[in-house]
């Protein structure tokens, strides 16, 4: 039992719903996430089908890269395929383009070669690197003007002058003197 009277079988996350899904998810702009579950409907079908037992059907991920593609009917900019084992249920795809849409489906293959899809994921669309994942960059801003500010003399803050042994000048690149300003 557990602290607050409840069972561990009770407080534990129920992976398996005996259904079919795969779902995909970006989790950073070169990262996704995938993870799967086929029913045992569906993998008893598969099985009758290609006559041969879950565990030996050479299973495979497929990563299809869809941006502004009507996939299937056209085809994706790029696949990557892996094989994964059967027991497996989820996997991460690093090193993905950002500011792409990927698609990803679990396959089998026919005994001639071909990739047949079990499940279709959900189309995910990677953000854009941030400015600061990028090579940095520096920006300079424009000199100011040596025009004289507008104050309006009727506040009493118009009167109070800054304290300051000497006045210095940006030039955008270091601060000078005023008199080295002159030179």
């Amino acid at each position: 039992m557990l602290n607050d009277g409840i069972s561990r079988e009770e407080a534990t996350w129920k992976r398996h719903w005996n259904m079919d899904r795969l779902r995909l998810m970006v989790r950073e702009p070169t990262s996704l996430f995938l993870y799967w579950e086929v029913s045992a409907l569906k993998r008893q079908m598969v099985c009758e089908h290609f006559q041969c037992n879950w565990d030996h059907l050479p299973l495979h991920l497929q990563l299809h890269d869809v941006t502004d593609v009507f996939f299937p009917i056209q085809p994706a900019h790029s696949t990557v395929t892996l094989p994964v084992h059967p027991s497996s249920d989820n996997w991460y795809f690093h090193d993905v383009a950002p500011a792409r849409r990927y698609l990803a489906q679990l396959c089998t293959t026919t005994r001639n070669g071909r990739f047949f899809a079990l499940l279709q994921s959900n189309v995910v669309a990677t953000p854009r690197l941030a400015a600061s994942s990028a090579e940095p960059s520096v920006g300079f801003r424009a000199v100011p003007s040596t025009a004289s500010p507008i104050v309006d003399d009727s506040s009493p803050a118009a009167s109070v002058q800054p304290f300051t042994s000497y006045s210095t000048v940006f030039d955008g690149y270091s601060v000078i003197r005023d008199a080295e300003a002159s030179n």
